[in-house]
């Protein structure tokens, strides 16, 4: 009996120096609802791992799997697969990304739809303070910490940039005002231009007249529809249109460009600007050049 419990665990070890044969890649999924289907996710793991079910049934029922996604390369021996499967290193990384100028409405619709994240989706954010960038977890993070992730970091940003000197006496105003740069603007020097414009007419009492904060309302925050001056008389706080001053709130997450040109803007008499080309803009000083640009 002993001869034979030597031969097996002479086999076992001979085996996890044995390379793996093929390029393998594996999820092990975080939330199960039994111990069953536990069982059985960890048995159609290693069955891919291993030529032999039995070995594979018996490995799946004593070996514990973090969760994520794997990737074993072709050649990693087996018992540098059953290391990482044991810490949970080599762990594929996923990612996401939120391009600048993405309202919370969207970010939150697509994080949703995020099949590699888990958990119900957290209360909502407002806009302005989730960070537009690429952030990379392991597969079934949950929802709610890829939020929180882009919450410490805008909150991050925001500290760094208004510890400079400001025109604002409010951090929240500075916010509103660069989320409307963001949606206006298309690089550094257009977005400068219409925040100059902007703040020119906050100083004379003018209404701003901002396209994207009718486009925040009669999209619901989606940015998908092209509006129409009739929109322009839609009631609503938010509307630039029909009320003097800041809108209500901010009407996406301003990127640090458009937070970095509404810290200071100066005064200037071209406070009309209109599109022109390619998303750039042609200002002037009056509103008859402005209709006629």
């Amino acid at each position: 009996m002993r001869f034979l419990s030597l031969i097996v665990i002479f086999l076992c070890g001979a085996w996890l120096l044995l390379p793996i044969q093929k390029n393998i890649y594996m999820n092990y999924p975080q939330h199960q609802q039994s111990v069953k289907e536990n069982l059985i996710n960890r048995y159609n793991f290693f069955s891919k791992l291993m030529c032999f079910p039995t070995l594979a049934l018996v490995v799946s029922k004593i070996f514990p799997i973090k969760h994520g996604l794997y990737e074993f390369k072709k050649g990693t021996h087996y018992y540098q697969v059953f290391n990482i499967l044991w810490y949970g290193s080599n762990q594929h990384m996923c990612k996401i990304t939120i391009p600048e100028g993405w309202s919370s409405e969207k970010i939150f619709a697509y994080i949703r739809d995020d099949t590699s994240l888990s958990g119900p989706m957290p209360e909502f954010v407002a806009n302005g303070y989730l960070w537009p960038s690429t952030y990379y977890y392991v597969n079934g993070t949950s929802r709610k910490k890829i939020i929180e992730m882009m919450k410490k970091e805008c909150e991050k940003v925001h500290n760094l940039l208004w510890s400079q000197k400001s025109v604002w006496k409010s951090k929240q105003d500075w916010i509103i005002f660069a989320s409307m740069i963001e949606k206006e603007g298309v690089d550094y020097d257009d977005k400068r231009q219409i925040a100059n414009a902007l703040w020119s007419r906050l100083q004379k009492k003018m209404r701003l007249q901002v396209d994207a904060t009718v486009a925040y309302i009669k999209t619901s925050g989606m940015y998908n529809r092209i509006i129409s001056r009739k929109d322009w008389w839609i009631q609503s706080p938010y509307n630039t249109y029909r009320n003097r001053g800041l809108p209500i709130a901010a009407i996406t997450n301003p990127s640090e460009t458009s937070l970095m040109v509404s810290l200071q803007p100066t005064i200037t008499d071209k406070i009309y600007y209109k599109v022109i080309s390619a998303g750039k803009h042609y200002f002037s000083s009056s509103l008859k050049e402005h209709i006629f640009a």
